[in-house]
């Protein structure tokens, strides 16, 4: 896999006698890899993801996590120290972007957990624009996250943050119900967005 740099990685797939052929799929949110058994994606780590898991990283919001598993084991006077040197608007907003790259529901659960702590020590108003915006952002990820993590029941495809952005929901239903007949699943999903579930179930139902 060629970079724009023309920097390169290589990557042996493992194959075996029932994958067949496989299709390679460039789009803009990675490369994908199709065998007759299974769908593959090999995309690019965001840097949300690379500043909070990469070894030793000491970015704010690596630091917001560790408060967090400090707090967590019992050391809550070092966690509020660190907590003071790191601006926690920025580091609960690149958890949540973290989070929703994330296909591992624990991660996900770790990463809002840690979002939510970080909002929760902003020592602002609860009406200030930055907290406001922020609050939003978590709703919506929240909201985002159950939405992929269905599909992925759905479906047995998973759908990346990136993907869905670019299809959008209105695509991804229709696709769902006239491909696969799945008429309830779909009504369940719409109930997910409380401000359009009853112009997406219209969708659904005509």
């Amino acid at each position: 896999v060629y970079g724009p740099s023309g920097k390169y990685i290589t990557f042996w797939y493992p194959a075996n006698e029932n994958s067949g052929k496989l299709f390679l799929q460039t789009t803009h949110f990675g490369l994908k890899i199709y065998s007759t058994e299974t769908v593959s994606l090999i995309s690019r780590v965001e840097d949300s993801s690379f500043n909070i898991f990469r070894m030793g990283s000491t970015s704010p919001s690596a630091i917001l996590a560790d408060c967090l598993q400090l707090l967590n084991a019992g050391f809550a006077p070092r966690a509020i120290e660190n907590l003071k040197s790191i601006d926690l608007v920025e580091c609960a907003s690149e958890c949540i972007d973290a989070a929703l790259q994330e296909f591992d529901s624990s991660w996900q659960k770790q990463l809002l957990t840690a979002a939510a702590f970080g909002k929760a020590s902003i020592l602002k108003a609860n009406d200030d624009e930055e907290v406001l915006n922020l609050s939003h952002k978590f709703v919506y990820a929240c909201t985002t996250i159950r939405l992929l993590n269905n599909l992925k029941n759905i479906t047995n495809y998973r759908f990346t943050f990136k993907e869905f952005q670019h299809l959008g929901f209105d695509k991804i239903l229709h696709h769902l119900i006239q491909c696969n007949n799945k008429f309830g699943e779909c009504l369940k999903l719409c109930e997910l967005f409380q401000d359009k579930e009853h112009e997406y179930k219209a969708k659904v139902m005509y």
